[in-house]
């Protein structure tokens, strides 16, 4: 009913927010009733996170009032542009909103039409330049604004001329409450608090709770359907308990008023504030729908072929530690985190909105046609995960039902997921039938089932059909986004498509890890957009898959062929979702353009939030920024799409790691033991892990004797270098390491010299760096940027260092850390400053390189796992420094 302007008040000097009535509601005498109420309600009200009203004119011929005008964004915008919050920043701007609203509620007036839109940020006083700005909502005042459907809890008016009741609904069916909905006479404050809640729970999750097909959908929704708890089993157990509160259908199983809600929301914060302060928070459990991850955890546990590589030149100190100080404790296990549960105390269901396509069937009894099933599988999937109110599972968590006849129930426990989607292909000629069927996983019951009848050679639009089909069955809300995504058809052209599925078909299968695998990927897309060359998605994917290759390999060609591909991608579809997460790969991985990364991956993010991809490189760019509690989200969210896949549980227990959150660490390992009891890989990957938290080789010993058994003979001897390494036994180590193949001689000789050295043979020692010395110089030569997989220039610093040779080693590294300041990355930046203070210490720099140590000891990453837990290291650095048992009796204050 009003328009409000941008004002420049002459009197009071200083801009205002100015509303005045709609011109074409301006001689309506219920209008300016209710126009005069809303200013009275705001003008009632005086706090710092609600808009002042300073001025009202209520003359007949002219009616207007002036409020604050406030220089900011809306909280709308803010989550359109940065997708979901840190949960300790969400709980902080609820807490404002909640005392702002407690200034409302003390004047017995409710709001209404509490959304995003209605709320402001500013940066708050003395807090410009903060660097937490990112992630404390500290730093910013939230205001409340927009007054035009406030009304007294008693309905009665607020003192207008003509009585000024709005009646039937009123507000914003998003954020509404039940009450609202259903349209009850008598509102309280309690109204309110469930519309924060919503907000909440938006900051929370990216979007409401609730989402409708059409405004009646959502009204029963919100009167009737409990609030989804899969978006939300992430977070701390007080956060879910909170949300369940304020979200009660009941105004009276809601918090009692305004007051207890906020005490309630200051407890919830330094519940967080804690869990990241002291690590005793769940944060980053896992949900229980990301429960089975696979048992082989490819990647991230220490096989005996890479042995040798898992000596990065930071170990050198804590490798090889001679045990000069008893090694700290660890903090006491705390248990596995227990399965979310609704307030009844039953396990929660999946949404019938998550699903897991299963790989396709090939009928045909012909090998050569396994590329039209793999296929039409990842393209089916990739078009249910544009919908943004599906969850939709990862391809790689289903492809180990490839070829089997899997248990449906068991299969959505596994996965998380209410729905699978099942298909075959059969081949005849030029005719392909492709038949689906959607079952729901909690009784088996058959959704839908389909046949599709097409030509092999026009089966351009077969994924956009039975992605409609699968939404319309799952009755999944479309925007006219998600619609027109289901629509596109990328390519005209049968052929171009057809070797499009060949290379996704091998480019899935392959690991991005294996520079062979890419060949084949390579050439096929090649093909593809020789047919159509304006083929935006295989310029996208041609992008990536070269932006793999050059960074397991650092070979010049491949940066030139991504970003060439990159080029035409975006000169065909700007606006493309893989477009943007191909250039959001090529500027972490290639051009390492870590803006540009934040900005075209936040749009993937918000436009996939299906994509575990997306969210995977968003949280690495995130976490060399410095931003590692919305790194580790993205990469808990990541696991959540795709729970059998276990390089994303790596990248959250190494960023649990870099934070020094041991206890969650320690959660996260025993969930492994307790979900996979019979894999002896998960039970040694726990005690590799508390051998290093403890500095004890009696966790892997224990493994040993009780699993040792179900281990390859050359992983079992890899564990046997470790227990010996630990125990000081460094010869059998050497013995043991020398029977065993391992992947990169370069670590391998580092390593060996660093055994022999702590074993008191130099000769041997030095024949060793020597020979690391020569083969650092030959990838160096290779790769000047240290780029390649496997070197560094700064593990070529130590090296040198290792062979006496301090002034070369000093300034190999110097020029390592300029290349990757730790400004720039928060990740890398931190291991070279402290290879750098080993090779100091080394040179006889030992104060300046304890200084160095003692700092990074309280920064992300700064210091090896083993070493901040034992503080003492082999004499490697140390022999005879006083320095260093001062270190080692005053330990820095973490």
């Amino acid at each position: 009913m009003g328009v409000t302007y941008r004002a420049y008040d002459e009197r009071l000097r200083l801009e205002v927010a100015l509303k005045v009535i709609t011109p074409g509601q301006v001689d309506d005498p219920k209008t300016r009733a209710l126009f005069l109420r809303e200013a009275r309600a705001a003008a009632r009200v005086h706090h710092p996170n609600v808009s002042s009203v300073v001025y009202l004119s209520d003359a007949p011929e002219n009616v207007f009032y002036a409020m604050e005008f406030v220089a900011g964004e809306s909280l709308a915008e803010w989550l359109r542009t940065r997708g979901a919050l840190p949960p300790a920043m969400a709980v902080g701007f609820a807490l404002q909103m909640a005392r702002g609203l407690g200034a409302i509620h003390a004047q017995h007036i409710v709001h209404r039409d509490l959304k995003p839109a209605n709320l402001m940020i500013v940066e708050a006083d003395g807090s410009k330049g903060r660097r937490d700005a990112a992630t404390s909502a500290d730093a910013w005042q939230l205001k409340i604004i927009d007054f035009g459907l406030a009304r007294r809890f008693d309905g009665a008016s607020l003192d207008t001329a003509l009585e000024a009741r709005t009646t039937g609904f009123r507000g914003t069916t998003l954020y509404a409450s039940p009450e609202q909905c259903e349209e009850r006479r008598e509102l309280d404050g309690r109204s309110d608090q469930y519309s924060l809640g919503c907000i909440l729970w938006e900051m929370l999750t990216g979007s409401p709770p609730f989402r409708g097909v059409n405004h009646r959908e959502l009204l029963n929704q919100h009167v009737a359907v409990p609030p989804p708890r899969e978006p939300i089993a992430h977070l701390l157990a007080e956060v879910q308990a909170l949300l369940g509160k304020m979200l009660a259908k009941d105004p009276d199983d809601r918090f009692e008023d305004t007051d207890a809600l906020i005490v309630a929301l200051e407890r919830c914060r330094e519940t967080l504030r804690v869990s990241q302060a002291t690590d005793v928070g769940q944060t980053t459990s896992l949900p229980a729908s990301a429960g089975a991850w696979k048992g082989k955890l490819p990647g991230w546990l220490p096989r005996a072929a890479l042995i040798a590589g898992m000596l990065v030149a930071a170990g050198a100190i804590w490798w090889f530690a001679r045990g000069r100080a008893p090694a700290v404790a660890a903090k006491a296990p705390s248990p596995a985190p227990a399965a979310v549960t609704t307030p009844a105390g039953a396990p929660v269901a999946p949404s019938r909105k998550s699903i897991a396509v299963l790989p396709f069937e090939n009928l045909s009894g012909r090998p050569e046609d396994a590329y039209l099933a793999d296929g039409l599988q990842e393209e089916i999937l990739n078009s249910l995960a544009r919908v943004r109110d599906l969850k939709v599972i990862s391809r790689t968590s289903v492809m180990e039902y490839r070829g089997k006849a899997p248990n449906i129930r068991e299969v959505g426990k596994r996965l998380g997921v209410g729905t699978v989607l099942e298909g075959s292909v059969r081949r005849e000629g030029n005719t392909l039938r492709l038949t689906v069927q959607l079952i729901d996983t909690r009784d088996d019951t058959h959704l839908f089932a389909a046949n599709y009848d097409r030509d092999v050679n026009k089966v351009l639009d077969l994924q956009s059909a039975v992605a409609r089909q699968v939404t319309e069955a799952l009755t999944a809300t479309l925007t006219r986004q998600d619609r027109g995504e289901l629509d596109r058809v990328a390519t005209n052209n049968g052929d171009a498509y057809d070797r499009y599925l060949r290379a996704v078909a091998l480019y899935r299968r392959e690991k991005p890890g294996d520079p062979l695998g890419l060949i084949e990927p390579k050439r096929l897309l090649e093909e593809a957009l020789s047919f159509d060359p304006n083929y935006a998605d295989a310029d996208a994917l041609l992008s990536q898959v070269n932006t793999w290759a050059y960074f397991n390999n650092a070979r010049s060609d491949d940066a030139v062929a991504a970003k060439d591909a990159l080029e035409r991608a975006f000169a065909n579809d700007p606006k493309l979702p893989e477009v943007q997460l191909a250039r959001g790969m090529y500027a972490i991985y290639v051009s390492k353009d870590l803006e540009q990364a934040l900005a075209d991956l936040g749009a993937v993010v918000r436009l996939r939030p299906n994509s575990a991809l997306a969210h995977l490189v968003l949280g690495v760019a995130l976490r060399r920024i410095g931003r590692m509690d919305e790194a580790l989200e993205h990469f808990v969210r990541a696991d959540d799409l795709d729970p059998l896949n276990g390089g994303y549980m790596e990248l959250v227990l190494t960023t649990l790691l870099g934070l020094r959150r041991y206890p969650e660490a320690i959660r996260l390992t025993e969930l492994a033991t307790s979900r996979f009891p019979t894999d002896p890989e998960t039970y040694f990957f726990r005690a590799v892990f508390n051998a290093r938290l403890r500095n004890s080789s009696e966790p892997l010993q224990t493994a040993l004797r009780d699993h040792g058994g179900g281990l390859t003979a050359d992983a079992r001897r890899g564990y046997e270098v470790w227990v010996a390494r630990m125990d000081g036994r460094y010869r059998d180590a050497i013995k043991i390491l020398n029977e065993i193949p391992v992947s990169n001689a370069l670590q391998r000789s580092l390593y060996l010299g660093c055994l022999y050295y702590a074993a008191g043979d130099l000769p041997s020692a030095e024949e060793n760096f020597l020979r690391a010395e020569t083969l650092a110089l030959e990838m160096k030569q290779r790769d000047p940027k240290g780029e390649l997989r496997g070197y560094s220039p700064e593990q070529f610093g130590l090296v040198l260092s290792m062979l006496g040779k301090h002034a070369e080693a000093l300034a190999v590294v110097e020029r390592a850390r300029a290349m990757t300041p730790e400004s720039r990355d928060k990740l890398n930046g931190p291991r070279i400053s402290f290879i750098r203070s080993i090779v100091l210490v080394r040179a006889g720099r030992t104060e300046e390189g304890y200084a160095e140590v003692e700092r990074l000891l309280r920064v992300p990453f700064g210091a090896p796992l083993n070493f901040e837990f034992s503080y003492h290291v082999t004499s490697l650095i140390t022999k005879d420094d006083p320095h260093f048992d001062e270190l080692i009796n005053h330990p820095p204050r973490l």
